[in-house]
């Protein structure tokens, strides 16, 4: 297995030890391990480009483990109501329709992956900005103005639904450039 692909499943393996150090009251040591998964996020993708070894693995590893540690962390923050409700159900339900839209287009058209946008990776530095911010707060390590942390909240929340339908015009576009071919 190449670097970049041990780099994600690394990634993969925190995601359990970052939600039980999150349900044992322990959010200094969850934040520890999600700062790790998201500095292992971007790392990744840069050993990958600089070595050239991007592998079909790869592509579908890297998101598919990006997207699980950011739904898990939103999920379970939710739940310990450290984060609204309504951004977790954003969240999530933007990353729902992302992954059906890519297994209609993909599975069910055999067109190409949409790669990320400039606007979609900005919008994961938000979500993990959330996070990290969160459990800054919740481990009092940093007391997190509460206005900021709502300001963020709603930033995050406009850019999530946002690249939602940003990926749903692409979609939309990519099929009927695809049909149109046929």
């Amino acid at each position: 297995m190449s670097a970049p692909n041990l780099i994600s499943v690394m990634r993969l393996v925190l995601i359990p030890v970052f939600l039980v150090f999150l349900a044992g009251n322990r959010p200094a040591a969850a934040l520890a391990v999600f700062v790790v998964a998201s500095i292992s996020d971007a790392l990744d993708g840069i050993v990958a480009r600089r070595t050239n070894n991007v592998t079909p693995l790869g592509v579908f590893l890297d998101p598919m483990a990006d997207k699980i540690l950011i739904l898990s962390a939103f999920i379970a923050l939710a739940y310990i109501r450290a984060v609204p409700p309504w951004l977790a159900i954003i969240v999530v339900f933007r990353d729902i329709l992302l992954f059906t839209g890519w297994i209609a287009l993909n599975i069910l058209k055999n067109l190409n992956i949409i790669s990320p946008s400039v606007i979609s990776k900005i919008t994961t530095f938000f979500q993990m900005a959330v996070v990290i911010f969160v459990l800054f707060d919740l481990s009092e390590y940093l007391a997190v103005y509460k206005g900021f942390l709502n300001i963020l909240f709603i930033l995050t929340g406009f850019l999530t639904a946002i690249t939602g339908i940003h990926y749903i015009f692409r979609a939309v576009r990519l099929a009927v450039k695809n049909s149109e071919k046929q």
